[in-house]
């Protein structure tokens, strides 16, 4: 039985003792700096170029000449905003390959080494970046059969109509549409714990799709309550942050903006922490930190005991 509220506990615990753990976090303003200041650029080029007047009056001229000369003009700016977006699934893949191993420090009540986390970030970072594209690349084509078969199923009975083709076919959408749901929460289901196992037990692509869909055999509604409670819990603390920027864009004016990308990182950190901790509380085994995957005794199973609960700061 996961201990939800334990696990929770735990990632907040660790965030307000150690809060060097919000750190590998800021990587991600790199490319969302990058990519702001170019828009910024594009934006204060094309407002002193151009009037609203003088672009309707080129646009109904010529609307392709317009957009070909815009293009033509901001060509830089624009390379610069698809290299740092392309950049940034590179930087938030590295990001979230750092965090699975703070989570096995932390439930392992070892220290927590940012350096080791980062040093194991590296040589898995590919992995993941990888076996989150096959999943996307599977979880699409899923959903795209799910439809086409539907359809072809939909308009076939249409086709037949009368009474019982209406029914079977409102059947059919009501059955499909059930599928479409289940299949959405199970491939986000199968997402949350799919880093820390392709991180922790250095397995990647199919095997780690294959461990994470494993793993949620008899802890599926587990795990479902817990994405549901940490939605809840995120909405919330989103609100509570906006009430508090609100109030502080009055004293601090653009400053604010900094306070609001510091609160943007606890409930970042808090997620992926979450997530590492869960995988190892349904993980029937633990794998060791190194370059050679294999199964290790989990401690639980070693000496049938509960793990224990990290020390109260003092």
């Amino acid at each position: 039985m996961v201990n939800i509220e334990n696990l929770f506990n735990n990632a907040f615990r660790a965030i307000k003792t150690e809060p060097k753990i919000l750190l590998p976090l800021v990587l991600n303003w790199i490319p969302a700096a990058v990519i702001s200041t170019a828009l910024s650029f594009m934006a204060s080029d094309f407002i002193n170029k151009y009037s609203l007047d003088k672009l309707i009056s080129a646009a109904r001229k010529d609307g392709l000449g317009l957009i070909v000369q815009l293009l033509q003009e901001n060509i830089y700016l624009i390379a610069l905003v698809v290299f740092a977006a392309s950049t940034s699934i590179f930087i938030s893949s590295f990001v979230n390959a750092v965090y699975p191993t703070l989570s096995y420090q932390i439930y392992y009540r070892k220290k927590i080494l940012i350096s080791e986390a980062v040093s194991i970030a590296k040589k898995r970072y590919l992995k993941v970046l990888w076996t989150n594209i096959v999943l996307s690349t599977l979880s699409i084509s899923a959903i795209l059969g799910i439809i086409v078969i539907g359809a072809v199923l939909f308009a076939v009975l249409a086709i037949a109509g009368g009474i019982i083709g209406i029914l079977v076919d409102s059947l059919i959408l009501l059955i499909v549409g059930l599928l479409f749901i289940v299949l959405i929460i199970y491939i986000t289901l199968m997402q949350v714990i799919l880093e820390p196992i392709v991180v922790i037990e250095n397995i990647y692509g199919l095997s780690a799709i294959g461990k994470s869909y494993s793993l949620l055999k008899g802890k599926f509604f587990e795990v479902l309550i817990f994405i549901i409670l940490l939605i809840i819990a995120n909405s919330l603390y989103f609100w509570m942050a906006s009430q508090i920027a609100g109030i502080l864009v009055f004293v601090l004016g653009a400053y604010t903006t900094i306070i609001e990308m510091i609160l943007m990182l606890l409930p970042s950190a808090f997620i992926l922490l979450s997530y590492g901790l869960l995988y190892l509380e349904i993980a029937p085994a633990s794998i060791s930190l190194s370059d050679s995957p294999g199964p290790l005794n989990h401690p639980q199973e070693q000496n049938n005991t509960s793990l224990p609960q990290p020390e109260q700061p003092k």
